[in-house]
């Protein structure tokens, strides 16, 4: 592969915030579970020499891995030797992860959702995301924070299989987001960029 093919391939990887594919799968220092860069999360030794979490994955220095799981993300709280093996340091204060790595997820599918719409991946305004919902296009629905239950309710049991996520955005925020008018939900289409954003939306839930 030639030098201007990798970067941009680092490029693209950057945007959707991982590793370049092609690096070797990473073990959680927790449970030893193997897996893709992106299917972790970095941990690294921040400028107050706390443990931090490196969200790109690309923070010069030595790192420690763990999956992006309450459970996992507890035991590595109450078990700080194991993350400073990896880190080879004597000892390591490791607390907050839960909250930085929820906050760096959110990050995340927000800084994706302008980069799904200009895609054509975002359905948004009620009649073009029932249409998309009846078809069978939409993978994720996204709802603003101050959106009306009946609106939600109606699209969301068009398709039971999905289960709607709440943004930490207003109706008018989520609409700006995409570069549209108000919002209350919005439906994804997959793709590329969905798929970025669907990895981050249960660490973004389930860590809240």
């Amino acid at each position: 592969m030639t030098r201007a093919r990798t970067q941009r391939r680092v490029r693209r990887a950057a945007a959707f915030g991982k590793p370049p594919t092609g690096e070797a799968e990473r073990s959680c220092v927790v449970t030893r579970t193997a897996g893709d860069p992106d299917d972790l999360v970095r941990l690294v030794i921040g400028p107050e020499g706390e443990v931090v979490v490196d969200p790109s994955g690309r923070c010069p220095g030595r790192g420690a891995w763990i999956l992006p799981t309450a459970e996992v993300i507890a035991q590595a709280e109450a078990r700080p030797g194991l993350v400073a093996k990896a880190l080879k340091v004597e000892s390591v204060v490791v607390r907050g992860l839960r909250e930085q790595v929820q906050a760096a997820a959110q990050a995340k599918v927000l800084q994706l959702l302008p980069l799904a719409s200009r895609a054509g991946l975002v359905a948004g305004g009620a009649e073009q995301l029932e249409a998309a919902v009846r078809s069978g296009e939409i993978v994720a629905l996204l709802v603003a924070s101050d959106a009306a239950g009946a609106s939600v309710e109606k699209i969301a049991s068009l398709i039971p299989h999905v289960k709607p996520v709440i943004l930490p955005l207003t109706c008018n925020e989520l609409g700006q987001k995409i570069g549209k008018g108000t919002r209350a939900l919005v439906g994804l289409r997959s793709g590329s960029v969905t798929r970025a954003i669907m990895k981050q939306l249960p660490r973004m839930v389930e860590l809240r």
